[in-house]
C-alpha cells in the first residue's frame, strides 16, 4: 500500500528532479476509492490524493488537475481533494454505480471537482462526445501539473462494467487531455493505474495510454516542438475589437508550420443534420474527406484565434485528417497572423 503511494511520489521527484518528462506509476492497490479515513474498493490509500498534496507542500503548486477515467467514480480521490482549492478533480464513470454518487452535483468545496456520470452501455462515439466537457474544463484552469487516475476497466471486455470502449480509446483519451493541458503543464505529468478486471485488455489498453504518453515525451522534449511553442503569442485582437488573436513572438520565414488546427472529427452526416452547424453563425469546419470533417469550435483550438483577412499572411494546410496553418509570406515579429476564410473580398 505505502509503495503504490510512493510510487507516485517518486515519479514526481523524477520529474522535478529533470530524470524524465512524464511517469507511469503501475501500482497496485489502486487507491481512487479509498477515503481520508476509509479504505473500500481495492484501496487503501488515494495515490492521486497523496500526490496531490505531495507537489502542493513540497514543490508549491498552484493548480493540480486530476482526471480519473476508471469506470467507476473515484469517491475517495474526491474525499481527499475536495476541500484543497488548489486541485481540480474530473471524473467520467459509469453512473448509477458502484460506489455511488459522483454526481453533477458533488462540485467540491470551490467548485474544485467535475463529475460527467455516463450510462451502462455508453460506446467510443458517446463517450468521446462527453470528454469534450473534459478538455473543455481542463482549458478554463490551465493546470500546472496534471495527474490521470487511469483505470481500464471502461474496456468493453471488463467483466465488473458495460461501458463499450476499445484498447485505442485510450490512447486517444490521452493525448487528447495531454495536447489540451501542454500549453500550462509543460509536459509534466504523472499517471497512476486504477482499475482493470480483465488482463488482456488491461494489458493492450494500458499500453496504448504508455504509448499516449511516450509519443508526447518525445514531442515537448524535441527542439522541433519547442520551436513551434515559441512561434506565436496571444493576445487582444487589432482585427476583431471584441476578441483575441494569435501574434508572431519572433519573425517567421514563408512556408513556416505556424500552428497545428485541432479539433474533432465527424462525419459529414452529423454536420447536415446538426443545427450547430447553420451557415448563418460562426462555424470553425474543414472537410477532410468526403466522408470526415473537423470541427474546431473549441476552446483548447488555439488556431482558431486567427482572425480572417483578405489580404491574409498564412494559410491552412492539410493531409490525411490533419489540418495546420503555414505561412504563405515572411511575418515580422508582433505582426497578426490573419487567414482568408472567404467571408467577402472587401478587406
Amino acid at each position: 500500500d505505502f509503495d503504490a503511494a510512493g510510487s507516485t511520489i517518486k515519479g514526481r521527484d523524477g520529474i522535478e528532479n529533470n530524470q524524465f518528462k512524464n511517469a507511469f506509476c503501475l501500482a497496485r492497490p489502486p487507491g481512487h476509492h479509498a477515503e481520508k479515513n476509509k479504505a473500500m474498493g481495492f484501496c487503501c490509500i488515494s495515490n492521486a490524493g497523496v500526490a496531490t498534496n505531495y507537489l502542493i507542500n513540497k514543490y508549491k503548486y498552484k493548480r493540480i488537475a486530476c482526471v480519473d477515467f476508471d469506470v467507476h467514480w473515484g469517491n475517495g480521490n474526491y474525499d481527499v481533494m475536495r476541500d484543497n482549492k488548489n486541485s481540480l478533480y474530473i471524473s467520467t464513470h459509469q453512473y448509477p454505480f458502484y460506489p455511488g454518487g459522483g454526481t453533477e452535483k458533488d462540485k467540491g468545496d470551490f467548485n474544485n471537482s467535475l463529475n460527467i456520470p455516463l450510462p451502462a452501455g455508453t460506446n467510443s462515439e458517446q463517450y468521446f462526445n462527453a470528454f469534450d466537457r473534459v478538455l473543455e474544463r481542463l482549458v478554463q484552469y490551465k493546470p500546472d501539473f496534471l495527474l490521470f487516475s487511469a483505470g481500464f476497466d471502461a474496456h468493453k471486455d471488463d467483466p465488473l462494467a458495460q461501458f463499450q470502449l476499445s484498447s485505442k480509446d485510450f490512447y486517444e483519451i490521452t493525448k487528447r487531455t495531454l495536447n489540451a493541458t501542454k500549453e500550462f503543464t509543460q509536459g509534466k505529468v504523472v499517471s497512476i493505474l486504477e482499475g482493470g478486471y480483465d488482463l488482456n485488455a488491461l494489458a493492450n489498453s494500458a499500453n496504448e495510454h504508455v504509448n499516449a504518453l511516450i509519443e508526447f515525451n518525445w514531442l515537448i522534449s524535441s527542439s522541433l516542438y519547442l520551436s513551434l511553442m515559441k512561434l506565436y503569442k496571444i493576445k487582444k485582437s487589432k482585427i476583431d475589437n471584441k476578441g483575441r488573436g494569435l501574434y508572431a513572438a519572433k519573425d517567421i520565414k514563408e512556408g513556416t508550420k505556424i500552428i497545428n488546427y485541432t479539433g474533432k472529427i465527424i462525419t459529414n452526416k452529423q454536420v447536415d443534420e446538426s443545427d450547430k452547424y447553420d451557415n448563418n453563425k460562426p462555424i470553425y469546419l474543414f472537410t477532410l474527406n468526403k466522408r470526415y470533417t473537423l470541427d474546431g469550435d473549441f476552446s483548447w483550438n488555439t488556431a482558431g484565434l486567427i482572425n480572417h483577412s483578405c489580404d491574409p499572411n498564412s494559410q491552412y494546410d492539410g493531409k490525411g485528417l490533419k489540418i495546420w496553418i503555414t505561412a504563405i509570406k515572411d511575418i515580422k515579429k508582433g505582426e497578426e497572423f490573419t487567414c482568408d476564410y472567404g467571408f467577402g473580398f472587401d478587406k
